[in-house]
């Protein structure tokens, strides 16, 4: 799909007046802010920033799946799904390697330094590659994918 079209009729214009593929625009509006609670005792928080955060209530607790790209995400994605549940907070498991910005706030949650955290062994070297080796390549991916530079 291309971003812009010869055709009048596929441009868009979002909420700032942005202008885009019609497309783009609706694929925007599909990630406004909104938490989803998809069965009892699962909830996922849409539109807090650019990852989702999951929370899955189990026996022993929250599994926080993904704590987002700051510690002011998580921090909101917790008091989103405090409106639905007490539980403590049991575990953080990490999708994608540059989701894991807000675990100080699921480690202030939980009351606990020692809170189990699950991720992939490669997390720190792919960090260490986006601030380096890949990085320009990474941010053009984020700029376009995200539309973050439309006039």
């Amino acid at each position: 799909m291309r971003s812009f079209d010869a055709d009048p009729a596929q441009v868009g214009t979002g909420p700032l007046g942005q202008k885009a593929h019609r497309r783009h625009i609706a694929h925007s509006e599909r990630l406004e802010r909104r938490l989803y609670t998809p069965r009892p005792g699962v909830w996922c928080l849409v539109g807090n920033g650019l990852s989702n955060q999951t929370f899955i209530e189990g026996p022993g607790g929250l599994i926080a799946i993904d704590t987002g790209e700051s510690v002011e995400e998580m921090r909101t994605a917790l008091a989103e799904v405090r409106a639905h549940t007490s539980a403590p907070l049991a575990a953080v498991l990490y999708s994608h390697f540059h989701y894991i910005g807000g675990t100080t706030a699921a480690l202030d949650d939980a009351g606990r330094a020692d809170l189990p955290i699950l991720g992939h062994e490669r997390i720190p070297l792919n960090l260490a590659r986006t601030s380096g080796e890949i990085g320009p390549a990474y941010s053009r991916g984020l700029i376009h994918q995200f539309g973050l530079r439309l006039p």
